[in-house]
């Protein structure tokens, strides 16, 4: 009725049933209304119902120190677990931090890949864990020591994010090569 008065909810608005992309979190579904009109102040509640089991989680895992590509995983699993995720769920989880010489992880093993019905890794986060510090810190006497100089010259020197981004993984790439002498795709931003 026009001019009425009411207490509790005055909008409400239930959003999708479901999750229609990877950013839309937390719970879908409807909306329940209840009006209360003729006892006392017209009243109104609302109550979600959930209609979709399913749940988006965007996970960040922090890899420094990781030892192997298992050592991932299980930081993956522990941190899935304490998010709540299940096997109905999508995640996106997002890799950062540090690796040591040699460790490399291309994808989830196993015991991972079976933990949620989609996962998305982004590994933009993830580098090498090489002394940068050290090359700037001292007159450059081999090849590779001039590379790192040169390029983390540049690195500084650029202010195109994306441009700098290209120097960075060749950066790494090339310390890759002298360090370890192999070249693998590892520090490249993609989300697989």
């Amino acid at each position: 009725t026009e001019g009425v008065n009411s207490a509790g909810a005055r909008l409400a608005y239930a959003g999708s049933g479901v999750s229609l992309d990877m950013t839309e979190a937390g719970i879908h579904g409807a909306l329940e209304v209840r009006i209360e009109y003729g006892h006392r102040l017209p009243f109104v509640e609302v109550e979600p119902i959930e209609l979709d089991r399913r749940r988006v989680h965007d996970v960040n895992v922090d890899v420094t120190g990781s030892a192997s590509a298992d050592a991932i995983d299980r930081r993956v699993i522990k941190a899935l677990d304490l998010a709540g995720a299940g096997e109905l769920d999508f995640v996106t989880v997002r890799l950062a931090g540090r690796l040591g010489a040699g460790v490399r992880w291309s994808g989830p093993g196993t015991d991972l890949r079976d933990r949620a019905f989609h996962m998305r890794f982004d590994t933009a986060g993830v580098r090498p864990d090489y002394d940068l510090g050290g090359y700037r810190g001292r007159e450059p006497k081999t090849t590779e020591e001039r590379f790192a100089r040169e390029l983390l010259a540049q690195i500084d020197a650029e202010s195109d994010p994306a441009r700098r981004a290209v120097l960075e993984r060749a950066l790494y790439h090339g310390l890759d090569a002298f360090k370890l002498r192999e070249v693998a795709p590892a520090w490249d931003e993609v989300v697989s």
